[in-house]
């Protein structure tokens, strides 16, 4: 039984040692869809960004675990294909074709109708899951973490006028 244990510790250990090899050399990872295979390199931030932003669309609540937001994914397949198809073009200039206006480019269009008119959704779950294990969740963990402190100074900071404020009424007031 230990044995085992240890056997599945060390597949698990090697596996992560493979996955971190693949994003440090920017190794593409091949997932297949259908009879169509797709090469996914480390996420880039900005296609990270898009991602996250993507999620927030259909995610409303706070605190909903990972569990609850994959749930989200499921009933939203659009949402899923945009997903997919921005992590397999990974990059701003096969994405948009304007982007400040936010314009998608054709390959964009062509990708993403692929996806929804030529592959399975039972083939998008290896894809979906492989996408979310790239997603470097420490980045907006630490921007949602600086967001609330510079809240909470911003709020210490006018509570401090505010009392202020009062101190100086009341000492004009004792006059």
């Amino acid at each position: 039984m230990e044995q085992s244990n240890n056997k599945s510790n060390a597949d698990g250990m090697m596996e992560a040692m493979e996955r971190l090899a693949r994003i440090m050399n920017d190794s593409p990872s091949v997932v297949k869809m259908s009879d169509t295979e797709f090469a996914i390199k480390a996420l880039r931030p900005g296609t990270q960004w898009l991602i996250a932003e993507e999620a927030c669309r259909i995610v409303r609540n706070e605190n909903m675990t990972m569990g609850d937001i994959i749930k989200q994914f499921a009933v939203n397949v659009p949402s899923i294909v945009k997903v997919l198809t921005l992590a397999i073009l990974n990059d701003r200039d096969r994405i948009f074709a304007d982007y400040k206006a936010q314009k998608f480019s054709e390959e964009y269009e062509a990708m993403y109708d692929t996806i929804m008119w030529q592959t399975k959704p039972n083939d998008w779950i290896p894809l979906l899951s492989e996408v979310i294990q790239m997603i470097n969740i420490d980045f907006f963990l630490a921007s949602t973490n600086a967001v609330m402190m510079i809240r909470e100074m911003t709020l210490a900071k006018k509570m401090t006028m505010e009392e202020a404020r009062l101190s100086r009424a009341e000492r004009n007031g004792d006059k």
